[in-house]
């Protein structure tokens, strides 16, 4: 249960970890008001000016943010044969081209076993690009291995962001 939870965090915070447009902007001050010296109106103004801009610039990050559209891509595997194994490769739709999380979901979690499940990148497997950054993941890889006497499926869901 514990592994479930961690997952299910992991889920629901990755679109937050992976975007790298979550910061904010930063702000400088042009003019510095010294303890004992007159400070001119023009330097405050310019001082409110450059908060005010700062501040605005903030906002439109986070309604741009909070405009982003995230929608969630699922496909059902072929059936596995027993003893056999499979991989399903779901990508993201061009309308929403990053993928920012995702998971498989076994029809019996107690006769089969993920044996791998990653992002993708420009359609290519995680584990077949180089170390370092890479351009963003656009879909969703994973692959299974059916333990039962009997043919079983799994799910395959990407979740894609803007």
């Amino acid at each position: 249960m514990r592994i479930f939870k961690i997952l299910l965090m992991i889920t629901i915070l990755s679109p937050f970890l992976m975007s790298g447009s979550v910061c904010a902007g930063e702000l400088t001050i042009p003019n510095d008001c010294i303890s004992g010296e007159v400070a001119s109106a023009s330097d405050m103004n310019a001082n409110f000016t450059a908060i005010e801009q700062a501040v605005n610039d903030n906002d439109s990050r986070i309604t741009a943010l909070e405009n982003k559209q995230i929608i969630t891509v699922i496909d059902t595997s072929d059936p596995i044969a027993p003893g056999s194994f499979k991989t399903l490769r779901v990508l993201c739709p061009t309308t929403h081209p990053i993928a920012i999380g995702g998971g498989i979901d076994l029809s019996n979690v107690l006769t089969m076993v993920v044996t791998s499940s990653a992002p993708t990148v420009g359609d290519t497997r995680t584990y077949q690009l180089a170390d370092g950054q890479d351009a963003a993941p656009d879909g969703w890889q994973a692959s299974a291995r059916n333990n039962d006497s009997s043919s079983k499926d799994f799910k395959l869901a990407v979740i894609c962001s803007q």
